[in-house]
């Protein structure tokens, strides 16, 4: 998944609540249209009929999408909903998406699409254009709206909003550090009271938005409009944590250079680090039967270099409705989620 820079605060129950209600509302939303998808081939309203549903979900979104489909059928008896699980990693989804929509597949119905594919998914005419429904998007971040229009349009309604963020051992760090030189110091200190530790600080650093959004956390930032940003002193700042993590502090192991989301996660849940840069769904998993990390799991905004005002590098997803689905003959309200 990518990311946008806003400054919004993350809240673990506020992320249920929007991923289990927006998925009712644009579950609904997709069955609702009279364009896209061949009108004769269009399933009859009062008909039983199957939606597919695609999501990445992980951790606690994964449950509230289950959550979310279970409330949409007990809604809507004549209507079941098939989840298709995509790859976690965003890439591959993307793949697995295009894949089907370059076929002229039908199906999935309801699409859960990374910020920055709706105007991918847009352009060639694969999503619906949602104007019509007239949702109520004043409950949504601005952001998180603008991540779903192309061209004036709304192609995707936000799913869920996450930030990225700091997991530590509370066992080994009992006050989370509140800035950079902390955390290497904190990392250090870890390392040598307990040997089975592999490494400091577990990050993505491999050449894909891993990497983006780490330095957005790290303090740097991306213009949303024009790349003339890149070239600053945040910037330099955030790269240079990241190299001087590996070859000066060596907190981290040169193999973050190639780590995902999935190699951050493996090296967390193993126990093998005491501070890892990763997302909410995170937590969830480190809390389960079996988790090394069970019970001694803390999580806090990367820490600012000079220990001003943290910033986090904020995420999530959009749902958007194949504009080829053929469930666009009924006539569901759209309901808006709230935080």
């Amino acid at each position: 998944m990518t990311w946008w820079p806003e400054r919004h605060h993350w809240r673990g129950r506020g992320v249920a609540a929007v991923a289990a209600l927006a998925a009712v509302g644009l579950a609904a939303a997709g069955c609702g249209s009279s364009g896209g998808g061949s009108a004769s081939k269009q399933v009859g309203a009062s008909a039983k009929q199957t939606i597919e549903f695609a999501s990445q979900g992980l951790g606690g979104e994964g449950a509230a999408t289950k959550a979310a489909v279970a409330a949409f059928e007990k809604a809507n008896p004549n209507i079941k909903v098939k989840i298709l699980s995509l790859s976690p990693v965003s890439d591959v989804a993307l793949q697995q998406m295009q894949q089907r929509f370059v076929s002229g597949a039908s199906t999935p119905d309801v699409v859960t699409t990374d910020v920055v594919w709706p105007a991918t998914f847009a352009r060639p005419g694969w999503i619906q254009d949602l104007s019509k429904f007239h949702p109520d998007t004043s409950q949504f971040y601005p952001g998180q709206m603008a991540s779903g229009q192309y061209n004036g349009k709304t192609y995707a309604i936000p799913w869920f909003i996450n930030a990225e963020g700091l997991y530590y051992r509370t066992d080994l760090v009992k006050t989370p550090p509140t800035t950079t030189a902390q955390l290497i110091s904190d990392a250090k200190q870890a390392m040598s009271k307990d040997p089975k530790l592999k490494e400091g600080f577990a990050f993505e650093g491999d050449k894909y938005e891993g990497a983006v959004t780490a330095m957005q956390s790290f303090g740097g930032q991306l213009s949303n409009s024009t790349l003339g940003n890149i070239n600053t002193p945040a910037n330099q700042a955030a790269l240079k944590f990241m190299t001087d993590a590996i070859h000066t502090s060596k907190i981290a192991p040169s193999a973050v250079s190639t780590w995902e989301e999935t190699q951050v996660q493996a090296a967390w849940l193993a126990g093998q680090t005491p501070f890892a840069l990763n997302w909410p769904y995170i937590f969830a998993l480190s809390e389960a039967k079996g988790s090394a990390v069970k019970g001694k799991t803390g999580w806090v905004p990367f820490p600012n270099a000079s220990g001003g005002a943290a910033q986090a590098s904020l995420g999530g997803d959009d749902l958007a409705i194949n504009a080829k689905s053929t469930h666009q003959n009924l006539r569901i309200p759209f309901r808006p989620a709230a935080v």
